[in-house]
C-alpha cells in the first residue's frame, strides 16, 4: 500500500478567531514540520478580521477548512473531533507555533508509551513581536501533573496536547465552554489516562495581554477552580455541584481564605502583565511589575522559591548521579 493510499496517523486541530496577526505563522510552524503525514483541520469560528480571506489561500493538500459561528474554542476543538478519523490527535492555537519536531517527538512517544494517553512538552514564551522568554518549568509524570492541577499549578499547555482519539472521545471532548476549559478537560484525561510531558521546548506560547483584564482573569481564576472542584467531588464519589451552587459553596469560606485567594490572584496577574513588559522590550516596567507581583503575596512567592529551590537540587542530584 503506497503513503497516498495509507490513512495518516494524525490529525491537527486548530481554533481561529481573529487573529490574521499571527495566523500565518501558526500555519507554516505546522505544514513544515518534519512529520509530514498527518491531516490539518482549521476551523474558523467566525473571524472578522480577515482569517477568512487568508485561510482561503492555503493549497496544501493535507489542510481541510470548517467554518462555524463564533462558539469558542472548546465548541470549535468538538466540532473537528467529530470529523477526525486519525488514532491520534493534536492540538495547535493559532497564535502561536510549534517548533518543527514537534509533532515526530510526540507521536513517537505516544507509539512507544501505550499507557500513556495524552501528552503536552515544554514551553517557551514569546511576545506579540516573536522576542522570546522564559521557558518555564513543567512536571513530566502523571502523578506530579495531577497534583499541580489539582492545586491549580501550571501543568500543562492546552496547544501542546497531543492524545489518542478514542480516549478524548469517551470522555466527551471539552465540556466547560470558555474560560476553564482546558482545566477541566486535563483533569478527566488523567482520570481516564495517563498524562505526560515531553521535557523539551517543542513550543512557543504567544503572550499578549493587550485585551486582558483583570475581570477576564479572575474569571479565568473562578472557572479553574470550578474545575478542580468538580474534580474532587468526583473523586470522593459525589455529584458536581453546578456553577451557582458551587459560587454559593465558595462565598461560604472565611474572610481569611478568601483574602489570601485575592492576594494570590493578584500577584498572578501582576505577573502576566510582567511577562508581557518583559516581552515587548518594557524592562523598566516589567522588572518593577515583577517586584510588585512578589510583594503583592508574599505566601505565593515563597511557594515559588521552594519549589525553584526543590527543581534545582533535584537537577543537581541527577547530574551527579
Amino acid at each position: 500500500m503506497t503513503m497516498i493510499d495509507r490513512s495518516p496517523p494524525l490529525t491537527v486541530i486548530m481554533p481561529v478567531y481573529n487573529t490574521l496577526h499571527f495566523l500565518p505563522a501558526a500555519v507554516d510552524s505546522i505544514l513544515r514540520q518534519s512529520l509530514g503525514d498527518f491531516e490539518f483541520i482549521i476551523i474558523d469560528d467566525g473571524s472578522t478580521d480577515g482569517s477568512s480571506d487568508y485561510l482561503a489561500t492555503l493549497r496544501d493538500k493535507r489542510v481541510r477548512i470548517m467554518r462555524q459561528k463564533n462558539r469558542g474554542q472548546g465548541n470549535a476543538r468538538n466540532a473537528a473531533l467529530r470529523h477526525t478519523s486519525t488514532p491520534f490527535l493534536a492540538l495547535m492555537d493559532a497564535d502561536d507555533i510549534s517548533h518543527p519536531l514537534r509533532l515526530e517527538k510526540q507521536l513517537r512517544f505516544l507509539q512507544k508509551h501505550q499507557d500513556v494517553g495524552m501528552l503536552g512538552t515544554g514551553f517557551q514564551y514569546i511576545g506579540a513581536s516573536g522576542r522570546k522568554g522564559l521557558s518555564p518549568p513543567l512536571p513530566d509524570s502523571h502523578d506530579e501533573i495531577m497534583s499541580h492541577l489539582l492545586r491549580m499549578r501550571h501543568a500543562l499547555v492546552n496547544a501542546t496536547i497531543m492524545a489518542r482519539t478514542h480516549i478524548v472521545r469517551e470522555i466527551g471532548g471539552y465540556r466547560i465552554e470558555g474560560f476553564g476549559e482546558d482545566w477541566d478537560f486535563f483533569l478527566r484525561m488523567g482520570e481516564r489516562t495517563r498524562l505526560a510531558n515531553l521535557n523539551e521546548t517543542l513550543f512557543y506560547y504567544r503572550v499578549n495581554t493587550r485585551s486582558s483584564t483583570y475581570k477576564r482573569f479572575h474569571e479565568m481564576r473562578l472557572r479553574f477552580g470550578y474545575s478542580v472542584h468538580c474534580a474532587e467531588r468526583r473523586r470522593q464519589g459525589l455529584p458536581e455541584l453546578g456553577w451557582e451552587a458551587f459560587m454559593a459553596h465558595k462565598s461560604s469560606n472565611g474572610a481569611l481564605a478568601r483574602l489570601l485567594e485575592a492576594m494570590d490572584e493578584h500577584a498572578l496577574y501582576q505577573y502576566k502583565l510582567a511577562l508581557d513588559d518583559l516581552l515587548d522590550s518594557r524592562q523598566a516596567r516589567g522588572w518593577l511589575r515583577l517586584g510588585y507581583a512578589a510583594m503583592s503575596s508574599p505566601r505565593l512567592t515563597a511557594q515559588r522559591l521552594r519549589r525553584g529551590c526543590s527543581r534545582f537540587i533535584s537537577r543537581i542530584k541527577g547530574n551527579q548521579s
